[in-house]
């Protein structure tokens, strides 16, 4: 069985991207909707690590 993903990573407001993630499971696709917490309206800093 083959099965499609898609992840989206938002600095916030992950509640606006509800409907798309109901379209997306509807049409068959795994979806993962996560908030980057520390980053634009949200307190903290950005740090990105590197390899």
């Amino acid at each position: 069985m083959n099965e499609s993903a898609v992840l989206i990573r938002t600095p916030y407001g992950k509640e606006d991207l509800a409907e798309l993630g109901d379209w997306l499971a509807t049409h068959s696709f795994i979806c993962v909707i996560q908030d980057a917490h520390g980053c634009i309206a949200s307190a903290g800093e950005i740090r990105f690590s590197f390899r």
